[in-house]
This record gives C-alpha cells, structure tokens and sequence, in this order.
C-alpha cells in the first residue's frame, strides 16, 4: 500500500512546481491571480506550462496508481479485510490534501456551482437565465469567471440543495470559503467511493473489491477532478451506494438509491437499469425487482426535476453548451460518424457481456467514453467502475488509458482557441491508447 502515498506525493511535488512558476507570471493575468481561486484560462504560452505542469504531476500519479493496481490484486484475500480498505481510504484523503496545496485550478465549474446555491440561497431559481446582480460578491465572482448571465444550471434539486446548505454553513466565513465548502463536498464524496466500491463488488474475490476501490478511489484524474470540485464523485458514491444495497438483499431499494443519484447529476439515471441488465444472466428474479425500483427511481427523478427540464429545453442553453468537439473521436470525425462507431462498440459490449464475458463492460465503457464530444477530466469516473469488472484484461486497461488522456481537453481553454491542424492533432492524440489496443489484439488474437 505504501506505493499509493506516492501518488500523494506527486500532487505535493507538482503544487511546489505550480507555485514557482506563478512567482513569475506574466502581468496580464495579475488580475485572474486575484480572483478566490485562480482559474487558467486563455493564459496562451504560460498556460500552456501551467498545463504540462499538471501533465507531468498526473503521469507520476499514474506510474504509482499502476504499481498500486498490480500489487492490490496480487494480494491473497486472507490478508484483505477492513484495515486494507481503511488504508485506501486515507490515502485517497491524503492525496486529495495534497491535491489542494495547488494555487490554481483548470476549471470554472466550482464557481457555477456557487453561483446555483446561492441563487437557491436567496429563494431564485437555478433554473431560469437571469442576469446576477453583481452586487453580491459571489455573483461578481461567478461572473467573472462565466459572464453574465452563466449557463444554465444542468445539476438536479438535491445538489443544488447540497449547494445552498453548504454555502449558508460558510457564509460568515467569507467567499473563499464557500467555494472551498463546494470542494470539501466532492472531495468528500470521493473519499466516500473508496469503501462504497468494495462493498458494490461484493460477491467477487476480495483483491478485486480493493482494486475496484483503489481505481476509483486513488486515480489521479479523478482526484484532481475531485480537488477541482465537480460533483461527480458525489454522485457515484451514491450510486455505489445503491449497487451495494442491489447486491445484498435488497435489489429493488438498491436499484431505486443509484437511480436517485441522478438528482445530483444526469448520468446516474440509468444506474438502476444497467444494475438490471447485469443481473439479467445470472438471476432473473433480481434483475426484475431491481428493473422495477429503477423504474421508480426514474419516475421520482423526472418528477422532481421539472425545473430542470424547462431549463434544459430553453434556447438559451444552446448560448453556453460546447458545440465544437475537441480532443475526441468526434473533434477527429465529426460527431455523426463518432456516435455510430460508440454505439456499434457499446453494442457489441453489451452482447459480450450478456454472454457473461466481463470484458463486455470495460468495453461498453470505451464506446461512453468515444461518444462523449468534449470528453472532460471528470467524466473519467462515470466509466472506471465499468473497467474494474475486468481489471486485468486489455480492454479495462485501454480504457483507463482513454481517461488519462482527458488532461489533454484543457489545452485549448488554457491556453486558447487552437489551430485546425492542432485541433485535429489533439483529438488524434487522444486516441492513442485504441490504436495500441487494436495492434495488441492483432498480435495476440483476444481482447480479455
């Protein structure tokens, strides 16, 4: 276990490294400096630094999170119980620690998430496109970031609900508090996953429940992402949640629980179905109690977020979403030809895994991750659990691989608008890690 507190340490060396280098910034982004917490954004050639700043710190993450993996699943299950578990869960706290001695952050999102909760503060809809009043110091913040109005709000009520309780908690401390409370929150929530993913595997051999924990838990993308403070890791800690329930005694409650996931972040939605659709080989009774709870789940979720959707379905939406794809398969492609290639791949995931091949799902997880236009460092979570089914086949690795390339998304909001030579280059480089799959599969003539 020790190699994880190596992934600790590289967060801890690359914060040193960040803030030597913006000792010496250039004087045009003294006034993003300024802001609670420094966003780099259309910082050009510096950013550009800033960025492989955070490249080199996650690949020394990812050397040790390998070394940590393979040593987790070499271990005997006599000598795996709570302290194993325990130990994960520190060190995934001890990294995320480290995480936040970083002076800057490569993303705006915890600022919109403020910006929600206090709008729900004040008894304003999230929902609606307003202009903020920037007046109140945490609008002006928020503003600063995102113009005014900001996008939408795409989160459901019981995060927006999480939002507006932890900003009245730390209100009286100030703004940098507030924002800091949205961060604790996925931090939290992260931490949380660890324990949540080994009891979620249950049934399987006990080195694989704590690979499962250690993928989620001690990835480097998804501690940053964490760090940052989106909301993913929260919400799949309740899903790991419902999956837990589903595979003990109580499929239809587990399956409704990770369905209501969903009124934190849409993805959750199909938690519940896909719990069904594992099951379905093996015992068609649970399958179908856990079917009917997501159709509960589904119905509940949809009911309470009848704001969101007016707020989804306005026009206004188009204004803020990310229409151009970059670093994809779709900004290599075009978006048409990359959703038909992810869906033939989730296809044939999915006839593998109704086999009962594990393999199916790592790559069911591959075609999610192909479809996905702009595909974000944060996302990398929804899709980790769907590789830790098969930790040692091709599949699982390629697409852990897939996610840690998502750093590369960051390049053209850091640094700015990139060239179409670039922009393709960008995308081609972030399809690497299938290119090496498919010679390895050639040459070995299997994909577990």
């Amino acid at each position: 276990m020790r190699v994880g507190l190596a992934i600790a340490a590289a967060f801890g060396i690359g914060a040193l490294v960040e803030r030597g280098l913006l000792a010496h910034a250039p004087a045009r982004i003294v006034v993003d400096l300024a802001q609670p917490l420094p966003v780099a954004t259309t910082w050009h050639t510096f950013g550009l630094l800033t960025w492989l700043g955070l490249a080199a710190t996650l690949a020394l993450g990812f050397a040790a999170y390998a070394l940590l993996q393979q040593h987790v699943l070499a271990l005997p299950d006599e000598r795996i119980g709570h302290r194993q578990v325990l130990s994960l869960t520190a060190l995934c706290a001890l990294a995320a620690a480290a995480g936040w001695a970083w002076p800057l952050l490569f993303s705006s999102d915890v600022y919109a998430y403020a910006a929600y909760g206090e709008l729900a503060r004040l008894g304003l809809s999230p929902y609606g496109h307003a202009l903020l009043p920037t007046q109140n110091p945490l609008f002006a913040a928020a503003v600063w970031q995102w113009g005014n109005p900001p996008p939408l709000c795409v989160y459901g009520p019981l995060f927006v609900a999480l939002a507006k309780i932890s900003l009245s908690l730390t209100a009286p401390l100030g703004l940098l508090a507030q924002l800091n409370s949205l961060r604790l929150l996925a931090c939290a929530g992260l931490v949380a996953c660890v324990p949540l993913a080994y009891a979620a595997f249950a049934g399987r051999r006990r080195s694989v429940r704590l690979a499962a924990a250690a993928a989620i838990g001690l990835n480097p993308v998804v501690l940053w992402s964490a760090v940052e403070g989106h909301n993913d890791a929260l919400a799949l800690a309740m899903v790991l949640a419902g999956v837990a329930l589903a595979r003990s005694r109580l499929p239809l409650l587990g399956a409704f629980t990770a369905t209501l996931a969903a009124l934190l972040k849409a993805p959750a939605l199909i938690a519940g179905v896909g719990l069904a659709v594992a099951s379905w080989a093996n015992d068609r009774r649970r399958a179908l109690a856990m079917l009917i709870g997501a159709t509960f789940g589904i119905a509940l979720v949809l009911m309470l977020s009848l704001p969101l959707l007016a707020g989804v379905r306005s026009a206004m939406l188009a204004a803020h979403a990310h229409p151009h794809p970059q670093a994809s398969l779709a900004g290599l492609l075009g978006l048409p030809p990359a959703l038909l290639i992810a869906g033939l791949i989730i296809v044939l995931g999915l006839a593998a895994a109704l086999r009962r091949k594990r393999w199916g799902w790592a790559l069911i997880g591959i075609g999610v991750w192909l479809a996905i236009p702009n595909p974000y460092p944060w996302y990398a979570i929804w899709v980790l659990p769907l590789a830790a089914i098969s930790p040692r086949s091709l599949l699982a690795r390629t697409l852990v691989a897939l996610t840690a390339l998502s750093v590369l998304r960051y390049v053209p909001d850091i640094v700015g608008p990139l060239s179409y030579a670039n922009d393709v280059g960008l995308s081609a480089l972030t399809l690497v890690p299938l290119a090496v799959a498919a010679i390895a599969i050639t040459r070995q003539k299997r994909i577990a």
